[in-house]
């Protein structure tokens, strides 16, 4: 008892370490967003939203293609915050929301340290961990750090976590509430990210194709109608079989509601008027999709024969060492380039519109659609740097190279991002604070005289904040003093 104790200590204790230590270097990233509080774009409006009609309602309607629970329930978290820790001082709301997007985005870059610890060594979630805090975020990142628009992007790569975890653990006892818990968490992640349901589809056919390999294939196993009935039988005993199955009818029916909802609204785009797809930008959409943290270091003075040469080049490369990994570790190492390939295509068929900001590898914007594909791309790299082959201290001694040239173009200026104020999604023009005053001090409500039009990040956006809010967060006495002026 006293050994697993220690152990167990021993254990969260490095979990806390990593939690400070990606802590830090987040909120270094996110000077902007601490020099310059202020809401940025659907920070600012749903949380308006969210004070008018409350959560439940802001979730499920504030978009019509999908449901909108992560971003939501952070933005959620932040305004509870405001009002235990600030007595309802919105002021605080952007520092909230700072903490909150960071916090988020550590425990995602835990996360495959957490659930892949079979699969993984130290070397590879060690490196997972740092690439995904220090993932190049092009010119737009101060639309990122230290905001929650980013925060549904990255739900992909969790939903892959918890599969690969559930998968190993599925007929331990001792992890049963792990796994159901999981189950409930998907509930609410793959509706407010719906791709995510193609990993969730392809988990189950892996399961389906187990538990069909253990019934009826081999010498003395014959399909018959009494070996399926033993077969549901026995399965349906397995907790973790009965937590999935609920668990999918539910993603199911939610998947339905929002296909009809968005049948009723018919707000869908036909396929007629949808934008073009821009064919002449294929090697730049390429090579901003699936390896922009590659190059992006020099993804500037990119044309299109290089951008064809490094995709052709990497996916060539994790072709052949495909061929080089043991057999036991080929299974778990294609379903990483499996969801690297798929997120990609994810971004390519649903965001088409995005690709007309690319303008001859000048522009990156808008670069937190491209999340997904570019944190997918570290996984099956992981998975190389855990094989023990000679061959493989290729492979370690490149990811050295990269994180050496990492350090060093982060490093002369992740103390000066906060003074570029003009980068695409960096436009500073004053803060919430400042935003909420000048609200108050001009009187500038809506006809009804129940709201306070204020503004947001970037200039052009607006939200409606109720009156006692911002009457209960403002500086009154500066008011009066101006107008005494």
């Amino acid at each position: 008892m006293r050994k697993r104790k220690v152990f167990f200590k021993k254990r969260y204790l490095r979990y806390w370490m990593l939690f400070v230590i990606g802590m830090l270097l987040l909120l270094c990233r996110s000077l902007y967003s601490l020099k310059y509080p202020s809401l940025y774009a659907e920070d600012g409006t749903w949380i308006s939203l969210l004070l008018k009609d409350g959560f439940l309602h802001t979730a499920l309607h504030v978009r019509y293609d999908y449901f909108e629970f992560v971003i939501v329930l952070f933005q959620q978290l932040a305004l509870t915050c405001a009002q235990l820790f600030c007595k309802g001082d919105l002021r605080t709301i952007p520092i909230f929301i700072t903490v909150i997007s960071c916090v988020y985005y550590t425990f995602v870059a835990m996360l495959p340290a957490m659930t892949m610890g079979n699969r993984l060594n130290w070397l590879a979630k060690t490196f997972l961990f740092f690439a995904i805090l220090c993932l190049p975020l092009g010119q737009s990142y101060t639309e990122i750090l230290g905001r929650t628009l980013q925060c549904h992007m990255l739900v992909w790569v969790i939903v892959f976590c918890f599969l690969v975890y559930r998968y190993d653990h599925k007929n331990d006892p001792t992890k049963k509430w792990k796994i159901f818990l999981i189950d409930f968490l998907l509930i609410f992640l793959i509706p407010s990210f719906p791709a995510a349901i193609i990993g969730y589809g392809i988990y189950g056919i892996i399961e389906l194709k187990d538990i069909l390999q253990a019934y009826f294939i081999g010498p003395q196993k014959k399909l018959s109608f009494s070996r399926i009935k033993e077969m549901l039988k026995q399965e349906w005993k397995k907790s973790s079989i009965r937590s999935l199955v609920v668990s999918g009818l539910i993603i199911v029916v939610m998947g339905c509601i929002l296909f009809f909802r968005i049948k009723a609204t018919n707000q869908g785009i036909p396929l007629s008027q949808q934008e073009p797809f821009p064919y002449q930008k294929l090697p730049e959409i390429l090579l901003r999709v699936f390896c922009y943290p590659l190059v992006f270091g020099i993804y500037h003075s990119m044309n299109h024969l290089k951008a064809l040469f490094i995709v052709g080049l990497t996916v060539a490369l994790f072709v052949f060492f495909f061929f080089q990994l043991a057999k036991e570790h080929r299974k778990f190492y294609l379903l990483t380039l499996l969801s690297w390939l798929l997120s990609g295509f994810v971004i390519i068929v649903t965001r088409t519109s995005i690709f007309g900001f690319l303008n001859h590898y000048q522009v990156s914007y808008p670069d937190r659609y491209y999340m997904i594909s570019n944190v997918c791309l570290f996984f099956p790299i992981a998975v190389l740097l855990s094989e023990k082959k000679a061959l493989f201290q290729m492979v370690r001694a490149i990811v050295i190279f990269y994180f050496c040239y990492s350090i060093f173009v982060y490093g002369g200026r992740i103390f000066t991002f906060y003074k570029n104020e003009n980068d695409i999604g960096g436009i500073h023009d004053g803060t919430w604070r400042e935003a909420l005053q000048k609200s108050y001090d001009e009187n500038k409500k809506t006809k009804d005289g129940k709201y306070y039009l204020v503004e947001l990040e970037p200039i052009t956006w607006w939200c409606e904040i109720p009156v006692q809010n911002v009457e209960r967060s403002v500086d009154k006495k500066r008011h009066t003093r101006s107008l005494l002026k």
